[in-house]
C-alpha cells in the first residue's frame, strides 16, 4: 500500500503542479513501478502517459529502461478465470495506452522498440 500511494502522490503531482517534479530523477522509480503488481503499475501506466505528454523528449532519454516492464507486462497471458482474466487484461489494456501515449511522441518513431 506504501509504494502505491507514493505513486498516486506522484500523479496528483504530475496533475496538479508538473514543473516542480523532478521527473528525470524519478524514471528508475517508475521503472521499478512498472514491474510492480498490477495495481501499481496502472497507476505507473497513467503516470507515464501524463510524462509522455508533458515532458516527451526527457522521456524518450529514458525509455529503453521503461520499455522491458512494459513488455512483460503487455506479454502477458491472461488466465482463464474469468475475474482474473479481466483484470489481467485490463492491467494489459493500461500498459498498451503507456505504449500509445509514447508512440504519440513524433521523435519515439526514431526507436525501434517503440514502433
Amino acid at each position: 500500500p506504501l509504494r502505491k500511494a507514493s505513486f498516486a502522490c506522484m500523479l496528483t503531482m504530475l496533475d496538479t503542479m508538473p514543473d516542480v517534479v523532478p521527473v528525470a530523477d524519478f524514471y528508475p522509480n517508475l521503472a521499478k513501478g512498472l514491474a510492480d503488481t498490477d495495481d501499481v503499475a496502472m497507476m505507473c501506466h497513467q503516470i507515464l502517459a501524463q510524462v509522455a505528454a508533458w515532458a516527451p523528449h526527457s522521456l524518450l532519454s529514458n525509455v529503453p529502461a521503461l520499455l522491458d516492464p512494459l513488455a512483460t507486462t503487455i506479454n502477458k497471458v491472461p488466465k482463464d478465470n474469468s475475474g482474473v482474466a479481466n483484470h489481467a487484461n485490463d492491467v494489459i489494456r493500461s500498459a498498451l495506452r503507456a505504449l500509445d501515449a509514447i508512440a504519440q511522441i513524433p521523435e519515439s518513431s526514431q526507436n525501434r522498440r517503440v514502433v
